[in-house]
């Protein structure tokens, strides 16, 4: 018995725009609205979309986005190579690194739907160097919640399987499960620990860890589905150099311990949170 097995591309933008115009014909959907509503749908197979928009013309009378965040978690939750991680920190819960803020918030403009309709190319995310405990993974959150969008963290210890073949199937879908979800964060925290020994892989695991790297390169490269990823690493030795490579990342980014002014600004924030307040003079002490 042969069994053919067919592998179904996701939509492009291009066709999900062709797709929501064939669906105004059956339902009211604001001409202005397509290219923007084509946007939120990325990732989507044509049931789902279709399904989607039945339920929210049914439920809401038009697009409600909280539902469609709420069904791209559904996928996530589903799998086993994910987790989802509900974004609660904001920007401003993080004081200090504001050379770091003013480049976040300049490079979120290629979100914007107006840049959206000349194709701006949309941010890839940074990897953040630095010692542990200076924010690199708070502030990961903290652009889920400012970009509205859900939080993925790549968990390797999870995808990587003694299994032959297990290990590959994991990543892959991993990478399809992202680009389902996206527009997302994805974190990959501590990531030198994650690869630091793929350059050993074909003598210790035959090349596993080789090749799941590999698709992880290929997944930064072609990423234009607006996957802001994030990496963060506390030993810069250990790095793995294919990362830091132009078009893979927009940036490099070294999250210091903060100088006096930073200092007193997270005490600031953490005291106004407990209802507390203290002097500059104390502050500035510390």
């Amino acid at each position: 018995t042969t069994i053919l097995v067919a592998k179904m591309n996701l939509l492009t933008t291009e066709e999900i725009v062709q797709l929501i115009k064939d669906y105004k014909t059956r339902k009211k959907v604001p001409r202005d609205n397509i290219q923007d509503l084509a946007h939120k749908f990325i990732g989507f197979n044509r049931t789902d979309i279709i399904e989607c928009l039945d339920y929210c013309f049914y439920k809401f009378n038009g697009i409600n986005d909280a539902y469609l965040k709420t069904k791209k978690i559904e996928v996530i939750k589903k799998s086993n190579v994910l987790d989802y991680k509900e974004p609660v920190l904001t920007l401003d819960d993080l004081a200090g690194n504001n050379e770091f803020k003013r480049w976040y918030e300049e490079s979120k403009l290629a979100f914007d739907p107006e840049a959206r309709k000349y194709n701006v190319p949309l941010p890839k995310g940074f990897l953040g160097l630095s010692i542990p405990g200076c924010g690199k993974t708070s502030f990961a959150e903290a652009i889920a919640n400012d970009l509205n969008v859900p939080m993925l963290v790549l968990n390797m210890g999870s995808l990587l399987s003694k299994y032959v073949g297990e290990s590959e199937r994991n990543i892959d879908k991993a990478i399809e499960l992202i680009n389902q979800v996206a527009p997302c964060v994805l974190l990959i925290d501590e990531v030198e620990k994650a690869l630091g020994g793929y350059k050993s892989s074909n003598a210790s695991d035959s090349g596993t860890l080789a090749r799941v790297f590999g698709k992880i390169l290929n997944l930064l490269a072609e990423n234009d589905r607006g996957i802001y990823t994030v990496m963060t690493s506390n030993n810069v030795e250990d790095l793995p150099p294919e990362l830091t490579r132009a078009g893979r990342l927009d940036g490099i980014i070294y999250f210091n311990l903060g100088d006096a002014e930073e200092r007193k600004a997270i005490f600031n924030v953490h005291l106004n949170k407990r209802g507390h307040k203290l002097p500059d003079n104390v502050l500035m002490q510390i």
